[in-house]
């Protein structure tokens, strides 16, 4: 549906462009339905150290299915995206 195409094209680009979230090292977006479960830290990576070592600019940690009618195209659409910027 349109909703979910704006709210993933907000969260993958237009947040970057965001004055007020210019000067942020980390972004979290969690989804409503996401859980946050707490493990010791031999169990489970944490993301923001994972992304910080890695010296990334994206992590995405995710378990799950996403429906594949809302995600046709998601990963050609950020490969592309992280090649251009």
């Amino acid at each position: 549906n349109a909703g979910y195409r704006h709210m993933c094209r907000f969260h993958s680009s237009t947040i970057l462009s965001i004055p007020a979230l210019e000067r942020r090292r980390y972004l979290l977006h969690l989804d409503d339905d996401a859980t946050l479960s707490c493990h010791s830290v031999d169990q489970a990576p944490d993301p923001l150290e994972s992304t910080s070592q890695a010296q990334a600019v994206y992590g995405l940690f995710e378990v799950g299915i996403e429906d594949p009618a809302y995600t046709q195209g998601w990963s050609g659409f950020l490969e592309e995206y992280m090649l251009l910027h």
